[in-house]
């Protein structure tokens, strides 16, 4: 894991604490100091430990799921969690966007687990992404390619498994042995 550095506008720079210490730090220095300040950033799309269960947070207020999709979820969340696999079912199914249905999930306070790619909600290890022993050169060849700042989204890492016919845990492995860290979740979990 990086370090995260964050350079404040007072000059104070901040290195790998949790969000919500910068959150605090920021709204307290302001109200200390009695001024007003703006934010491009949304507090509540981060999402911690501390803030499960608490997952409709994340969207702004009235954001309302599809009948459709709810009834859909309704029918497939076990346990108050459902799984990727079945969160992208349920979007082909009804010709909706992945995302659509990760907002139905957090609006229903559902918890995704067994990520297709294997970086979390897996028991007990959490994760079951390992880096690949002998990564494909071609597959590691076709991640460089697809790099944002170091990071690959996760659609991306579907793309290339589904053009190079491999499986998408296969592309993960690779992104892992090289320390490519995947972003963007197609379903919004992360």
């Amino acid at each position: 894991m990086g370090i995260l550095k964050i350079q404040l506008a007072s000059g104070v720079s901040l290195y790998r604490i949790d969000i919500h210490q910068i959150r605090d730090y920021i709204t307290t220095k302001h109200k200390k100091q009695n001024t007003k300040y703006k934010t491009q950033f949304n507090w509540r799309h981060i999402m911690t430990h501390e803030d499960a269960g608490h997952y409709a947070a994340k969207h702004p207020q009235g954001t309302e799921a599809s009948p459709e999709i709810r009834q859909a979820l309704q029918e497939k969340i076990v346990d108050g969690k459902i799984s990727c696999a079945a969160a992208h079912a349920i979007a082909a199914e009804l010709n909706v966007a992945p995302e659509a249905v990760g907002i139905a999930i957090d609006l229903m306070e559902g918890r995704i687990h067994k990520c297709q790619l294997g970086l979390f909600g897996y028991q007990p290890e959490k994760r079951i992404v390992k880096p690949a022993p002998n990564p494909s050169p071609d597959v590691a060849a076709a991640v460089k390619a697809q790099l944002v700042n170091n990071r690959i989204s996760c659609r991306e890492c579907w793309k290339i498994a589904e053009h190079m016919e491999k499986m998408k845990m296969d592309v993960s492995n690779v992104c892992e042995s090289l320390g490519i860290k995947v972003n963007k979740c197609q379903i919004g979990a992360f």
